[in-house]
């Protein structure tokens, strides 16, 4: 205990045994958050990049980079971490630069956009304790929240009336979009079915398997025997929740199912009826009730998505010229490469 101030000392030899060790515990747990300050302290003197003289921290990328993340930190590997980390700084320089440009073009959020912004946010979060615990889980103070907010505030109307302003989409890049890239439109070839489905586990005895089946060869030939009754058919025996309906499905694409469910209603014709499919969720006897063909919508029905498709990619393209103009007028410096 040498190593202890006096009055510690004192304190230690007057206690008990019990509270010598609480004294102790007590005395490492101070120790371990003075550690933990002095470590944040230490990384927040540490500048990994600079942007008009702005500085960018380790300690401030890092947290920043951890709230990016948030839930997903926890599936990635280390190799995966270190990658976005690289690619977060890259976007924390590029967000640096659009400040500085704003600030150039004479841009500053009022508090009432910020207040306005800031009350949106805490919608989701109406009672002050939950905005706190909202806060608390983000690792910001109130302070560094609005602050945050301002900054985006500040981008926003940036980009929206200045860099963005003059973007415009003519007829004839629409058209000429819409004519490159119809894939893009195309609404896939889709089925109409009914399905009646008997319930299997997936690890079930052959016993049971045999039993289940027999089954499903029973209602199939009652289904193929008087195929306009298979809503009536399903609605008695299936085990499917569709069963209300009648076990129709709706209008759906090969994707939309597993693929042995899917292949085997997209082989039939209208009024079919299927062989008794294995599932992971049981047997099915599928009928198919109607079907659309591949179609390209006319561009009167996709005009307007086509509009918004050409005019985000101007702004991409417009967005990314100009950064590559405010990095030759802010000359941003990183000073430590971030493994």
């Amino acid at each position: 205990m040498t190593a202890l101030p006096r009055v510690c000392k004192d304190l230690y030899s007057k206690s008990s045994a019990l509270h010598q060790r609480q004294f102790v515990a007590l005395l490492f747990c101070a120790w371990a958050l003075l550690h933990t300050q002095l470590q944040a302290f230490a990384s927040d003197t540490i500048v990994v990049a600079e942007v008009s003289g702005v500085k960018i921290t380790e300690g401030s990328l890092e947290r920043d980079f951890s709230r990016e993340l948030g839930e997903q930190a926890r599936y990635l590997s280390e190799r995966e971490r270190a990658i976005l980390r690289i690619q977060f700084l890259d976007k924390t320089i590029d967000r640096k630069l659009l400040l500085a440009g704003a600030a150039a073009h004479g841009f500053v959020p009022s508090g009432k956009s910020i207040d306005a912004e800031l009350a949106d946010l805490k919608k989701n979060h109406p009672t002050k304790i939950g905005y706190l615990a909202f806060l608390s889980r983000l690792n910001m103070t109130p302070d560094e929240m609005r602050t945050k907010v301002a900054q985006d505030v500040c981008i926003r109307d940036y980009l929206n009336r200045y860099l963005f302003a003059k973007i415009s989409v003519s007829e004839e890049e629409i058209l000429g979009f819409y004519g490159n890239n119809r894939q893009i439109f195309l609404v896939p070839e889709e089925v109409r079915a009914s399905h009646i489905m008997l319930a299997l586990a997936k690890h079930a005895p052959e016993t049971r398997v045999a039993e289940v089946e027999n089954e499903a060869r029973r209602i199939l030939s009652d289904a193929r025997e008087r195929p306009s009754n298979f809503a009536e058919l399903a609605r008695r025996v299936s085990e499917a929740p569709s069963r209300t309906k009648g076990g129709d499905l709706g209008y759906f694409t090969a994707g939309q199912y597993p693929e042995d469910f899917a292949q085997a209603a997209f082989n039939l014709k209208i009024g079919e009826i299927s062989e008794p499919i294995r599932a992971e969720s049981g047997i099915h006897i599928i009928k198919v009730t109607d079907r659309r063909a591949e179609m390209l919508p006319a561009l009167t029905e996709v005009r307007d998505l086509v509009e918004s498709i050409v005019r985000e990619n101007k702004r991409t393209e417009k967005l990314k010229a100009h950064l590559a103009d405010l990095k030759m007028q802010f000359r941003p410096i990183v000073y430590i490469e971030i493994e």
